[in-house]
């Protein structure tokens, strides 16, 4: 079998967890791991054949595990492995071993080159191939082939003569609670090796044609004293400085003759030198007027030369030695090797492909036990004192550097909604205790003008979410992306447009639509029965499908539990066909796969989730009728225990996952200690026993809903606010304690924001609006109480109005922001600087010239002689 051969088998041997290996820690389930994940980026887990059977349709196999290119090349190195193909068949050992070497060709060779080494899983039952890129000139060359997008450098903008522009300063940084600085936002752009060669080739270039100019003016400044206080001087100095990547060599070149004249103790160089500087940035400021009042209210010329050596030196500007130097690129961070990886391997594997035929369990990123301690040690504590602490932005960074942005996104999404929730919530507290020195109605006018203060603040929530991710897509380089990003596998372009893909997408519209049509003709079928039923309650039906008798009254009973049941029959079916549609439906990319599978499933969550409040709201007074505030009061108790259930429900995920890894951990270990194995268990081995990341679709929708409910019921029961606010305190820490110790690490996909979601919060929002005023015209006494007609005005007016103020609190928070606007132009002209041809020498093909007879000197300002013509 594979891996079981002598050469492989020494092999796998030597590669075996050492024991004398020092470090180790404990996993939550209490075991003793060898850290073995030292720089390795993923891990491939290989199955293991357990017998010799024959491998059905191994030609199919090899096209959906390998690209044409690969079968090709095969093909040509090995033709007797082919003709066995077809002649004989071939066991499901020999082909997993053919299939294995070829991996290893490929990963380590010179399309790739990773490095490569596997050990058995804990019980042998599987192999752990690890892959790394640690070379840098194979990722040099990786990147420039993928065009991976990679930002800029902030030196690089100050090589260019340019600032590299922040973000908007916080208002803890604007009030003096925050110290650190803003920051930096540079400019993505497709990595290219020879454009880097050439950006450092040309700032080495002008930094020596500014030191050469300088010895020039320095030299022509001493000869002539009379002559520096002419006008003269002046267009010398605008024409030194006309250029912002030539002002910034000069200027940086006259910086270090100032500090080699000072060191060499060189007086008199030093003060001519120091008067051209003066003089030069005099220049400058003619162009920058707040910069020269600045100057202007400096008492002294020491301070003035100090400010602007300030400005010019290091570190608040580059050295000469760095102009020289300077990489256009930032080094690539982890987050990008892994994705030259993954990208690099869907060139010639199709790694879904391989798991379909059973030739791998998964394939999946290594924890880094030294990150995982960092994130766990804050950002992932469930001490009590870390799940009080305040849901800022101090852990974003980190969490998409790690886990990526799709990660990265949906803890920005929940801990920007805790954030917001702290004022609502507090304000909930108000409401709730206000019973105790208000009198009835004025509780309720007190909770009337809550629900129009939480309208207006979903709105706000809305508009300033975008305008947080549009900050946050700057910074990660994912402005663009979804339409940037690689297509997936399974994409298929010659069905582009066709009638197969239009029916395929339009059929799961169209059952979408028809599930929720079910759910509600069910429910109202099954209503209208039970108004009928209540009406007569005490005749007698017969069910003949179920061989049973009873009295309406308890049919009536029996609704309610079928209502339920349809309820949860149809979510269950939606889950199983819609996530299979959506694969039929020929998407690009991810991200435009996963938008069209949250747009139909939050439609049909919105009718299982909402429908059970809505009927208590709306429609159980005119089936059952509701004495006084019945409704009402179980309406508020049904959205406690809605709020309760769900954190109890994400603790208790985390707990099965937490109790089935220990259980495989467990089994495993017993088997291995029957076996007298004394093989060390290392951490790589225990990250392939933990469960994999399933995505983020149910995460969202608990959130999502949670934010219906607060918004859309805050008339009823405010304090439903307190309760989101402490759950999404709880479930923010507990999401991330799964992240880091329960779960594997997911794969790094990009995401720009956080995709249909957006779309989802602003439907939320008008909902909101429209709920809030139908219950109180339609749920709360006295307005309850009314003519239909002047219930159905007040309904109308109430609703626009409400509608009016949320429209206008979303245009009153532009998206981007007017510093994002900022950021994203000084980036268009920093791209437009690099980009217009002075980084890269173009050797183009020499052209030609003619004129017609008798026209060679003819040119503009030449007369016009028609005589000739």
């Amino acid at each position: 079998g594979p891996m079981v051969s002598e050469d492989l088998g020494r092999e796998l041997q030597r590669l075996l967890p050492d024991e004398d290996l020092e470090s180790s820690h404990k996993t939550i389930l209490g075991a003793t791991v060898v850290d073995d994940d030292a720089d390795w980026h993923f891990v491939m887990v290989w199955r293991r054949p357990k017998s010799n059977a024959v491998m059905p349709n191994p030609a199919e196999a090899l096209s959906a595990i390998f690209t044409p290119r690969v079968l090709e090349v095969w093909l040509l190195e090995d033709p007797e492995f082919f003709d066995r193909l077809q002649d004989c068949p071939i066991s499901t050992a020999e082909f997993l071993d053919a299939v294995w070497r070829k991996a290893i060709d490929i990963m380590t060779g010179d399309q790739c080159g990773f490095q490569v080494a596997w050990k058995p899983a804990l019980g042998s039952e599987q192999v752990l191939l690890m892959i790394k890129l640690r070379s840098t000139e194979t990722a040099i060359q990786i990147a420039d082939r993928l065009r991976l997008n990679v930002p800029l450098t902030p030196k690089s903008y100050q090589v260019k003569g340019l600032e590299c522009p922040r973000t908007a300063a916080c208002w803890s940084q604007k009030w003096g609670f925050d110290r650190t600085t803003q920051t930096y936002a540079p400019a993505y752009l497709p990595y290219e090796h020879s454009r880097n060669e050439s950006f450092r080739k040309h700032a080495a270039k002008r930094l020596q044609q500014a030191n050469k100019a300088l010895e020039e003016l320095v030299q022509d400044w001493g000869r002539d004293a009379v002559r520096r206080k002419t006008i003269h001087r002046r267009t010398n100095l605008r024409r030194q400085l006309q250029f912002c990547d030539m002002r910034a060599a000069t200027m940086v070149a006259l910086v270090a003759k100032m500090n080699e004249a000072k060191g060499r103790r060189e007086f008199t160089r030093l003060l001519l030198l120091r008067e051209i500087f003066t003089d030069m940035n005099e220049v400058l400021e003619e162009r920058d007027p707040d910069r020269a009042w600045q100057m202007r209210s400096l008492p002294s010329d020491d301070e003035r030369l100090a400010a602007r050596l300030s400005r010019w030196s290091p570190p608040s500007f580059v050295s000469a030695e760095e102009y020289a130097t300077t990489d256009l690129y930032a080094a690539f961070s982890e987050l990008d090797l892994m994705r030259m990886i993954w990208q690099r391997l869907a060139k010639f594997m199709n790694l879904t492909g391989m798991e379909r035929h059973a030739i791998i369990e998964s394939f999946f990123p290594i924890h880094h036990q030294a990150e995982v301690q960092r994130l766990a040690s804050a950002w992932a504590s469930l001490r009590p004192l870390a799940l009080l602490q305040w849901p800022g932005d101090q852990h974003n960074a980190a969490v998409r550097d790690y886990y990526g942005e799709e990660v990265a996104f949906f803890f920005h999404w929940l801990t920007y909604k805790t954030r917001s929730l702290i004022l609502p919530g507090l304000l909930s507290l108000v409401c709730f205790c206000s019973k105790l020195f208000l009198s009835q109605d004025g509780v309720q006018t007190l909770r009337n003008g809550y629900a129009i203060f939480m309208c207006g603040w979903v709105a706000y929530l809305t508009s300033s979410y975008a305008q947080a991710t549009t900050t946050s897509n700057l910074l990660w380089g994912m402005i663009g992306y979804s339409d940037e990003a690689l297509p997936r596998a399974a994409y298929r372009p010659e069905l582009r447009g066709s009638p197969r893909e239009t029916v395929l997408r339009l059929g799961h519209w169209a059952l979408a639509v028809g599930f929720v049509a079910q759910t509600v003709t069910t429910a109202s079928l099954i209503t209208s029965f039970r108004i009928y039923a209540l009406d007569h309650r005490d005749a007698q039906i017969k069910l003949t499908l179920l061989g049973l008798e009873m009295e309406y009254s308890t049919a009536a009973e029996w609704g309610v539990y079928l209502i339920t049941a349809n309820i949860k029959v149809m979510n269950l079916a939606w889950g199983l066909i819609s996530p299979w549609l959506a694969e039929q439906e020929n998407w690009r990319t991810d991200q435009m796969l996963k938008d069209q599978q949250v747009k139909k499933c939050f439609l049909v969550k919105f009718v299982v989730y909402y429908y059970p409040f809505f009927y208590l709201a709306f429609i159980r007074d005119f089936v059952e009728g509701c004495e006084g505030q019945e409704c009402i009061h179980e309406l508020r108790v049904n959205l406690t225990v809605f709020i309760l259930t769900h954190i109890v429900t994400v603790i208790a995920q985390i707990l099965v996952q937490v109790g089935m890894t220990f259980w495989n951990e467990f089994s495993l270990r017993k088997k291995m200690d029957a076996l007298s194995s004394a093989r060390n268990y290392t951490y790589v081995q225990a990250q392939a026993l933990r469960p994999p990341y399933a995505g983020d679709m149910d995460d969202y929708m608990e959130l999502f809903v949670s934010l219906g409910f607060v918004t859309m019921f805050s008339t009823v029961y405010p304090f439903i606010a307190f309760l989101a606010l402490a759950s999404n305190m709880i479930e923010l820490r507990v999401l991330a304690f799964r992240m880091c110790r329960v779960l594997r690490r997911p794969m790094p996909r990009g995401q720009e924001g956080i995709g249909a979601w957006m779309q989802i919060m602003q439907v939320v929002t008008y909902l909101s609006c429209v709920t809030t005023v139908a219950i109180v015209v339609f749920a709360l006494r006295p307005l309850k109480e009314m003519h239909s007609a002047q219930k159905t005005l007040y309904f109308v007016v109430g609703e626009h109005l409400m509608l009016a103020m949320a429209f206008l609190f979303a245009r009153s928070l532009p998206n981007p922001s007017v510093a994002d606007e900022l950021v994203l132009e000084r980036n268009q002209e920093a791209t437009e600087e690099i980009l217009r041809g002075d980084c890269v020498v173009m050797h183009a093909r020499s052209g030609s010239r003619a004129c017609l007879k008798g026209c060679q000197h003819l040119s503009p300002a030449s007369p016009l002689d028609t005589s000739s013509l």
